[in-house]
């Protein structure tokens, strides 16, 4: 079983942190995304699992709270203020046709009954909503690169 890199984030501008725990990263691209979030002078506020989002469970048919990786304020290159909530998963969680295992298609299934109503949510409150996955991150996907030899 893969371990993750899990851990506490303690702001360093404490001013832009905007939830009242301090942030735990569950991957290490959630605490990269953190650290960005804490140093970009052009994100203004930002809060990890702030948002409650209420869906529905496609597997159970049960009504579950989904909580938004991360809540964020930030100034875009043209000088506009967004506000947009952020969830951070791995590419092969994201697009069925990238799911091989049984486990991350369910995870794609669940996901995408997650951000439907994060979507919503966000519609009714005038905010965006954005997924990042390791392209975004780091630029590339989550295929092993292969050596030159």
């Amino acid at each position: 079983m893969a371990k993750y890199h899990q851990g506490k984030y303690i702001p360093k501008n404490k001013d832009k942190y905007i939830g009242s725990d301090i942030p735990t990263y569950r991957s290490s691209w959630e605490k990269t995304v953190f650290i960005e979030c804490d140093t970009n002078p052009a994100i203004l506020k930002w809060g990890s699992e702030c948002i409650q989002i209420k869906y529905v469970d496609p597997m159970t048919k049960k009504v579950r709270t989904y909580f938004p990786d991360l809540l964020m304020k930030y100034v875009d290159s043209s000088g506009n203020t967004i506000t947009e909530l952020v969830e951070i998963k791995p590419m092969n969680q994201t697009i069925m046709e990238l799911a091989k295992s049984k486990k991350n298609k369910q995870a794609v299934l669940l996901n995408h009954a997650k951000w439907n109503a994060a979507i919503a949510w966000c519609g009714m409150n005038g905010i965006k909503f954005r997924i990042l996955t390791e392209k975004h991150i780091y630029g590339r996907s989550n295929k092993k690169k292969r050596k030159k030899k």
